[in-house]
C-alpha cells in the first residue's frame, strides 16, 4: 500500500493524541494546571505495547492515584529512546530511571509511548520486526446482553523480564485492563491486529478514542498473501 504524507500525518497526530495519554486530553487550560499531567523524554529502552495484547493475571494492578484495576500483563517489543513518559502517572516513580524488578532485581524498562506505525509484532506465536500498525476500532462492547470489551492501558506502566526471542527484544509488561464507562462512547482505537477485528477479543492496548475509519482501508498485511496469518478475517458477532 502506497501511504502518502498526508496518511503519515493524520496517523501522527492520532497516535499522539490517542496513545500516550489514554484517558485525558491536553487543552491549553490543561497545561496551564499545576495538576495535569506532565510529560517529559525519557532518553532509555522502553517498551512500545501500542501494538500489543494483554491477558489478564488474575490480580490488580493500582496507579499512582491509588485506584485498582484488574491487572494484565503485555508482551511488548523494547526499543531504543527517546519516548514520551509522564513520571507521576501510571506506577512510575517521579523520573525515567528504569524499574527493578523486586523478586529477582533485574532492571526492567517503563512502557512509554513514540508515534510509530511500524512496530514489531508477535504473528502465529513468532516476533517480527518493523510490521505495519494502522490505527482502527474495536466496539466497547459485544454480544446480547452486551459484554464490556476490555483494552490494556500501558503508558507510564513498568515491565520486566527483558528478553530477545526471534531477534526482538521483548518484555512483560503489567497493565490496567480498562472498560470504556462513557455512555456517549461506542469504541476505542488500537494499533494491535494489523487492521482485523478478530483482536478485539485479545485485550489489545488501546485509547478511549475513536480513529478514523479510512485509515485501515485495504492495508499491508504482514505476509505476502496479505492473509495476516492467524490473524484470519474473523469478526466480532
Amino acid at each position: 500500500m502506497k501511504r502518502s504524507g498526508f496518511t503519515h500525518g493524520i496517523c501522527f497526530i492520532l497516535l499522539a493524541a490517542a496513545l500516550f495519554l489514554p484517558a485525558r486530553s491536553l487543552t491549553a487550560q490543561s497545561v496551564l494546571d499545576p495538576a495535569s499531567p506532565k510529560l517529559t523524554l525519557c532518553q532509555e529502552p522502553y517498551a512500545l505495547c501500542a501494538a500489543a495484547t494483554c491477558k489478564l493475571t488474575g490480580h490488580t494492578i493500582r496507579d499512582n492515584n491509588g485506584t485498582n484495576y484488574p491487572e494484565a500483563v503485555c508482551e511488548c517489543p523494547v526499543l531504543s529512546g527517546p519516548a514520551l513518559a509522564e513520571p507521576t502517572g501510571g506506577n512510575m516513580q517521579g523520573s525515567c530511571l528504569p524499574p527493578v524488578d523486586q523478586v529477582t532485581g533485574k532492571t526492567g524498562v517503563w512502557s512509554l509511548f513514540w508515534p510509530n506505525l511500524d512496530i514489531p509484532q508477535k504473528i502465529d506465536g513468532v516476533w517480527h520486526e518493523n510490521v505495519l500498525a494502522l490505527p482502527h476500532n474495536c466496539p466497547s462492547t459485544i454480544g446480547k446482553p452486551a459484554q464490556p470489551v476490555l483494552f490494556g492501558q500501558c503508558f507510564s506502566y513498568s515491565c520486566k523480564n527483558v528478553r530477545k526471542t526471534n531477534g526482538v527484544v521483548v518484555a512483560d509488561c503489567y497493565c490496567p485492563a480498562q472498560q470504556i464507562l462513557d455512555p456517549n462512547k461506542d469504541g476505542f482505537a488500537v494499533q494491535a491486529g494489523q487492521c482485523q477485528t478478530s483482536v478485539c477479543k485479545q485485550i489489545p492496548v488501546g485509547a478511549p478514542f475513536v480513529a478514523p475509519a479510512n485509515l485501515c482501508r485495504s492495508p499491508q498485511r504482514f505476509g505476502s498473501s496479505g492473509s495476516g496469518g492467524s490473524w484470519g478475517h474473523e469478526y466480532l458477532n
